[in-house]
């Protein structure tokens, strides 16, 4: 089984990046919007990040992520059209973060990358576990190799941002939705060992 979660809360890299993860999680999670039932304001972030890394000039910052525009909210989109100005106001707003969400993201993908070609090499189906995975679009970006592993992806996160992550992908037209398992969890009252158990042993 491969585990992870959405949010790392190491990084090493330049720049800073490691010191940079706590101001991201401050920076776009509101307790007043989990309160409220809303959704992680922290996904919304990444998929700003996710869309502006995918048009970095630099090839050592650029994310492959070409899905990432699709999960950009109405508030945000006005901003995504101007990229450099985007960038230059994350950088303002929290120096070093737009790098370490970039930076974060890359390793995610090197990990998920190598399981499943070990996955696949060794035939051996497994399950992979996405905690807090938020806009996440690893399950469509790597569906091929996904059938081709015979691993069962499993995802959790609050039922608010489970719930919009799924609105948005239907009406992008993603087609590997229904082959991959989104399990709503509210961390704060659900434990996840028994949520693990009773709800995906059947995966």
């Amino acid at each position: 089984m491969a585990c992870w979660p959405g949010v790392m809360t190491q990084c090493d890299g330049q720049d800073g990046i490691a010191q940079v993860g706590a101001t991201a999680s401050k920076l776009a999670w509101k307790k007043t919007d989990l309160k409220r039932g809303g959704a992680s304001k922290t996904m919304e972030f990444q998929a700003v990040a996710q869309y502006l890394g995918s048009l970095e000039e630099n090839p050592e910052l650029r994310w492959k992520d070409h899905l990432g525009v699709d999960f950009i909210t109405t508030p945000y989109r006005m901003l995504c059209c101007f990229p450099v100005t985007a960038r230059r106001i994350c950088e303002k707003a929290a120096p070093g973060v737009y790098a370490y969400s970039i930076c974060r993201a890359c390793l995610g993908d090197l990990t998920f990358e190598s399981f499943l070609q070990k996955n696949i090499a060794e035939r051996r189906a497994s399950q992979i576990v996405n905690l807090s995975g938020g806009f996440c679009t690893r399950f469509e970006r790597y569906r091929d190799e996904l059938v081709a592993s015979e691993c069962t992806y499993i995802e959790l996160d609050l039922p608010a941002s489970q719930q919009l992550k799924i609105s948005l992908a239907q009406m992008a037209g993603y087609t590997n939705i229904g082959n991959c398992h989104f399990v709503e969890i509210d961390y704060s009252t659900d434990n996840l060992q028994r949520k693990l158990c009773n709800e995906c042993k059947d995966f």
